[in-house]
């Protein structure tokens, strides 16, 4: 058999400013720097809250991606042997005017931080595994894997918060318009065999081994330069100016950029990961089961202002579950508990700067560990009537962090500062979430009406691996709805999708402002949002 998909993107979007302003003026701070600026140039008020209003010039986000997978098997015997090939390519564009407040900036630039990228990324896959007979009480796979992958990026980067030409003068001047070009290519290749078994123990009882072994390989070169520009908002390729030595060595020191490469181009990690699990069927309609894994995430090359090498990323992961269906099947109910430990942990920290530049980089966070339950229920009332709900309660922290990076109040007293996140919570991680909702069907005019209201919730967490107060996302509850109608053959069905019908208002991710003690930027998510479609089936 032979099945080859190939799905095809393209994004494009120049008009909108994704980042919004919010404590301008910071609560029970007084406003300073670029916010006491737009403060004063504004009257004393300001739209700080998180509204979907937003200032400043417009962004410009281009994607195109091509993926193609083709999947093949054929019969050896009793076996059989899949062979699977991936292709995937895209390229991203991006400049955004990363701090959104509608003043001018430095050499009367209608911008203050223009952040850009352009990305190229292509790689190719093969899988490879002979799978034996079904329906034996041993049974196995036996496979490897490859893959090659390139990513090529250059990031344009122009500063105009402050005069940092005139800070460096006489090498520049006031009029001057500060930026940066950074470049990182990275090739990977990644080898790994691995086989997995399966044995019934008895006619209720099986037990699954599994083991991998893979070697990952990766280079990368970096390359820093800063200059200037002139002739339009955001800089380019044809527009950047670089400095003469002497200009690029006092914009480094002033911007706090290390141009060195990196001291050890190549790397490669290799790693053996066992796996073992047990299944218990207690019923025909209930099975429990018991698992551990162990894995890991190569280390790597990060694309920042300075060389930024970082080491793998280890886990150990236990599970144990019950999966089963009741009370004539109308119950289905999925329950499972887990346990992960994860050493060097690989965490991605934006630290703000004295001089209102800000760093990011990729550095190993000592040990954490995430425990947790999730739980699946669906109730079949009746032929047309279905509810179901997903819960999750997470336990997600750092059990040894000395170093962690510092809150944006923490670094305007103590610049170098580092604070002790032993026991903190990590990013992105709330203590509870999950969904809930119904689905009811009914007969109309021939055909079949399907409803679907749901909801999506979430308590608060943080968006930043410092644990700042200011860059956490409170709690919500979005409401979601989907309307259908289609004949009972489902050949064809236009459907009505609502989303976030509360228009409830949250961000994706925050980061501070630079200058401005207690002000931050945040990139919203979508807000209410309807669509029509309309799908055909052969």
């Amino acid at each position: 058999t032979s099945h080859l998909r190939v799905d095809r993107g393209r994004i494009r979007d120049r008009e909108s400013n994704p980042v919004e302003l919010i404590g301008c003026p910071p609560a029970g701070l007084a406003a300073s720097g670029l916010c006491a600026r737009y403060l004063v140039e504004n009257g004393g008020s300001v739209d700080d809250a998180l509204d979907r209003h937003r200032v400043g010039y417009p962004s410009r986000y281009e994607y195109d991606f091509v993926e193609v997978v083709w999947k093949n098997e054929v019969r050896l015997g009793d076996h059989s042997l899949a062979a699977t090939t991936g292709y995937f390519d895209h390229k991203v564009s991006m400049m955004s005017d990363m701090f959104p407040l509608a003043i001018t900036g430095a050499a009367n630039s209608t911008t203050l931080l223009t952040v850009g990228q352009s990305e190229k990324y292509h790689n190719f896959s093969q899988e490879l595994r002979l799978i034996s007979p079904e329906g034996q009480r041993f049974s196995y796979i036996i496979g490897a894997y490859y893959s090659e992958g390139k990513i090529d990026n250059v990031g344009r980067n122009g500063y105009h918060f402050l005069p940092f030409g005139a800070m460096v003068a006489p090498l520049y001047t006031p009029a001057d318009k500060i930026a940066s070009r950074t470049t990182f290519v990275q090739k990977d290749r990644v080898m790994s065999a691995f086989a997995a078994a399966t044995v019934n123990v008895t006619g209720s009882m099986w037990l699954n081994g599994g083991l991998r072994y893979s070697v990952v390989r990766k280079r990368a070169t970096r390359g820093i330069a800063t200059g200037s520009f002139a002739g339009s908002v955001f800089p380019t390729d044809a527009t950047f100016v670089p400095g003469n030595p002497a200009q690029q060595a006092a914009l480094f020191g002033i911007l706090r950029m290390n141009s060195q490469p990196f001291a050890d181009p190549t790397r490669t990690d290799r790693k053996l990961m066992p796996s073992v699990s047990v299944q218990y069927d207690a019923t025909p309609d209930v099975m429990t089961y018991a698992s551990f894994t162990r894995g890991f995430k190569a280390g790597g090359f990060s694309d920042s202002s300075i060389p930024n090498p970082f080491g793998p990323e280890n886990v150990s992961a236990y599970e144990m579950g019950l999966k089963g269906s009741f009370f004539d099947r109308r119950l289905r109910l999925n329950f499972a508990a887990f346990w992960n430990y994860f050493n060097d942990l690989q965490e991605t920290s934006n630290v703000p700067l004295a001089n209102g530049t800000s760093i990011n980089y990729v550095a190993n966070a000592g040990k954490a560990r995430s425990r947790g339950i999730e739980a699946n229920l669906s109730w079949q009332f009746n032929d047309q009537l279905r509810f179901q709900t997903d819960l999750t309660y997470l336990e997600a922290k750092f059990t040894s962090f000395p170093d962690g990076p510092c809150t944006t109040l923490q670094t305007l007293t103590s610049p170098n500062c580092s604070q002790d996140l032993t026991g903190k919570r990590r990013p992105f991680a709330p203590t509870w979430s999950g969904s809930a909702g119904f689905s009811y069907e009914a007969p109309l005019a021939g055909g079949t009406l399907w409803f679907d209201p749901s909801m999506r919730f979430t308590s608060r967490y943080g968006q930043q691996v410092n644990n700042d107060p200011l860059l956490f996302q409170d709690g919500y509850v979005k409401i979601d709805a989907r309307l259908a109608y289609g004949p009972d053959d489902k050949r064809w069905e236009v459907a009505v999708i609502g989303s976030n019908l509360t228009n409830k208002q949250t961000a994706s991710f925050r980061y501070p402002i630079s200058t401005s003690a207690g002000s931050i930027a945040a990139l919203p998510e979508e807000g209410r949002a309807f669509a029509i479609q309309f799908s055909v089936r052969r």
